[in-house]
């Protein structure tokens, strides 16, 4: 190689070590690219949370559409295929029977544009908020009177001592009342959350189709309208899909 090659080879390598902006351009090519890469991966993940987040959801609803028509069942011995007037009227005894505990058998339920005859079950109220509130449980302390008392014991000729909480005094028979003592304890109880069957149960999540019930005198179908695959665009270039959450059928879902 004759010296003037070697010198012109020399050049361009300087020429190469000493363009800054050209490095600059290069590194930040290099840092859209991996920032490119992770979002390729990690926006797919998001999405497909939220397509997963959709369907759990849509399926909770048709669960307590499902529950509602069996306490509507419960009060009537038929089921109601318009989701609004079920919850209605299912949230109507609930909170009739919450504020009177004699609101129960035989009763009428007055609505806007309705008027229904109902047979309300005993502590409707309790079966409902088992079924559809969110329980918490709770310490507290509970303060108890204990009496002493003498109760007489022929077959041993001598009296018997009884302790008894004084709520359950009045409940046995006793000769003598000896003392009365208050004693602190910690009990741990269960309560629930106010729960409201809103108007979101009626219609599926993210389209808000209404549900479909059909129901006849012994069957009972709760099926999601949907009957095609939607989309919806996400960060510009990826899409969202969600089709049909399945059935309930007499009690039993599809998706099991």
């Amino acid at each position: 190689m004759s010296k003037e090659d070697n010198l012109s080879n020399v050049s361009h390598v300087e020429d190469l070590e000493y363009k800054p902006g050209l490095k600059a351009l290069l590194n930040w090519v290099a840092g859209i690219l991996v920032i490119a890469l992770i979002l390729a991966i990690y926006l797919p993940s998001l999405i497909w949370k939220e397509e997963e987040k959709i369907i759990q959801e849509g399926r909770y609803r048709m669960k307590n559409l499902q529950s509602a028509e069996e306490f509507y069942n419960q009060m009537t011995d038929d089921y109601m295929e318009n989701p609004d007037m079920l919850l209605d009227v299912v949230s109507a005894a609930r909170d009739s029977n919450r504020a009177d505990s004699n609101f129960t058998g035989a009763k009428t339920i007055s609505l806007e544009d309705t008027v229904l005859d109902v047979k309300v079950p005993s502590g409707f109220y309790r079966s409902f908020d088992t079924t559809f509130a969110e329980s918490y449980r709770r310490e507290e302390t509970v303060v108890d009177t204990i009496c002493t008392v003498l109760k007489w014991n022929p077959q041993l000729v001598a009296y018997d001592t009884l302790f008894v909480n004084s709520t359950n005094l009045g409940k046995i028979d006793y000769d003598t009342l000896i003392t009365k003592e208050t004693q602190e304890r910690q009990t741990t109880n269960t309560y629930y959350n106010r729960y409201y069957l809103t108007d979101k149960f009626t219609h599926r999540p993210l389209t808000k189709d209404k549900y479909i019930i059909e129901s006849d005198s012994s069957d009972l179908l709760i099926k999601d309208p949907l009957d095609y695959v939607y989309k919806e665009p996400r960060f510009l270039v990826f899409t969202l899909k969600d089709s049909s959450h399945g059935y309930i059928k007499n009690g039993e879902p599809s998706w099991k």
